[in-house]
């Protein structure tokens, strides 16, 4: 089973964050976009993707988690590291 992930026209815009880190009082910049995942339940779960500075935000549109996504951690458990999601096909869909 193939995971779908939706970038609707309604939450496609990026939101900035900005933190002070109490050390260094450094600045941090945070970039996040929403997205929605359907994982088998009746609706689908909204959840937020992280950017990096420079990185464009996705184009509204249907993804999927690119294979790059995955590791296996300590003691051999799934982990899923920074999403990375590429396009769906429109005939997939």
């Amino acid at each position: 089973m193939m995971i779908k992930i939706e970038i609707n026209q309604n939450d496609s815009l990026v939101h900035e964050k900005q933190v002070v880190a109490k050390s260094t009082g450094e600045v941090m910049v945070f970039r996040e976009q929403n997205a929605y995942i359907y994982n088998g339940g009746v609706y689908p779960e909204k959840f937020i993707i992280q950017l990096d500075k420079t990185e464009p935000a996705y184009p509204v549109g249907f993804y999927t988690l690119d294979d790059a996504s995955y590791s296996v951690g300590d003691f051999g458990s799934l982990k899923i590291k920074k999403p990375k999601l590429i396009p769906l096909d429109k005939k997939t869909l």
